[in-house]
C-alpha cells in the first residue's frame, strides 16, 4: 500500500466527534462482515483529555467510544472483536485498566459480551514462545480491521541536539530497538522483549507490519510533551525507522486525535 503522510485534515481535538466518526466508520465498515476486530493498545492515551476538548463531556477517547457504543445496532456491535497490541507480562498489565475503565463497562451494559475480548494469553507469558505464536495465530492471514493507538515522546536529546535515547514508539514498537529490528519484528506477528526502552520490561507487541495492515487507525497523540512526535510523524524526511509511529501512514483511513492542530 503506498504511504500517505498525516494531513492537518486528519486532525481533531475533540473526544466525542473522533468517537462518532469511528461509530459512523464502523457502521459502514461492518456492512457484510461476520467479525470486525479492533486493537487496543494499553497505557493512559486512550483516557487522557485533550486540552482542545470543547464538548461538555470531559472523556478521554475509549470513555466516549463507550458512550457512543449504544448507537450502533445490536447485530453491529456482535460483530465486534476487541484484542490487544501491546502487553507487559510481568507487571502492570495493560488489559486491567483496558477491562476497568472500558470493556468491563461495556459488558455491564449489555453492549458487548466476554466471548468478544480476547485478550493476550498471560499464563503462556513463561512459555517458549512466551505467548507470540498462539495470539498471533489469531489473526490467520488478515490483522486488525481497527487500531487504537497512543505514542510515546520524542527522542531524548542532549544539549547539542544529540539524541541520548530512543523513544517515539507506538504499541510496544520502539525506534532502533529490537522490537522493530529484529527479523521477527519484519513479519506480521507478534514479538516479545525482555529488554525494554522503558519500564517494566517483558513485553510483547504488534509488530509495525501487522499494525500496517489495519483498515482504520485511530492515534492519540495528547500532551505538550507528545507534540514533538506529530511534527516528526508529518515530516517526509523522518524514516519510519527513526520513528516508529508513522506506520500510521501506511493505514489507508485515519482519524488523528491531538491537543496540537495544526
Amino acid at each position: 500500500m503506498a504511504s500517505s503522510a498525516i494531513k492537518p485534515t486528519d486532525i481533531v481535538g475533540d473526544t466525542i466527534l473522533a468517537a462518532t466518526s469511528l461509530v459512523k466508520w464502523l457502521d459502514n465498515y461492518s456492512e457484510g462482515k461476520t467479525e470486525v476486530v479492533i486493537g487496543l493498545c494499553g497505557g493512559n492515551s486512550p483516557f487522557a483529555v485533550p486540552a482542545t476538548q470543547s464538548s461538555e463531556m470531559q472523556l478521554g477517547f475509549l470513555p466516549a467510544f463507550l458512550e457512543k457504543l449504544s448507537t450502533l445496532s445490536k447485530e453491529t456491535r456482535s460483530k465486534l472483536c476487541f484484542r490487544i497490541v501491546d502487553e507487559r507480562l510481568l507487571s502492570d498489565h495493560n488489559e486491567v485498566m483496558l477491562r476497568e475503565k472500558f470493556l468491563t463497562p461495556a459488558i455491564e451494559r449489555g453492549l458487548i459480551t466476554e466471548s468478544q475480548v480476547q485478550f493476550y494469553p498471560l499464563e503462556l507469558a513463561d512459555s517458549e514462545s512466551h505467548g507470540t505464536k498462539e495470539y498471533g495465530e489469531l489473526f490467520g492471514q488478515s490483522g486488525f480491521d481497527v487500531v487504537i493507538l497512543g505514542t510515546g515522546y520524542p527522542h531524548q536529546k542532549d544539549e547539542t541536539g544529540a539524541i541520548q535515547s530512543y523513544d517515539c514508539h507506538i504499541a510496544g514498537a520502539f525506534a532502533h530497538h529490537e522490537s522493530t529490528t529484529s527479523d521477527a519484528a519484519k513479519k506480521p506477528g507478534f514479538v516479545y522483549y525482555n529488554q525494554s526502552p522503558k519500564p517494566p520490561n517483558g513485553r510483547v507487541t504488534a509488530t509495525l507490519p501487522l499494525l500496517a495492515m489495519s483498515k482504520l487507525v485511530v492515534l492519540i497523540v495528547i500532551g505538550q510533551g507528545k507534540h514533538e512526535v506529530l511534527k516528526e510523524c508529518m515530516d517526509p524526511q523522518v524514516e519510519l525507522t527513526d520513528c516508529p509511529v508513522k506506520v500510521v501512514e501506511k493505514i489507508s483511513e485515519r482519524i488523528v486525535l491531538s491537543d496540537y492542530l495544526v
